[in-house]
């Protein structure tokens, strides 16, 4: 169950900076 958790952790992570980073690329162009 804790390595499920991790990987859901990893994935919640990456979703936020990928998201930080649509937005950055948004005000840029």
């Amino acid at each position: 169950m804790s390595s499920i958790r991790t990987v859901l952790g990893l994935a919640a992570t990456v979703d936020l900076e990928v998201e930080q980073m649509d937005v950055k690329t948004a005000f840029l162009h």
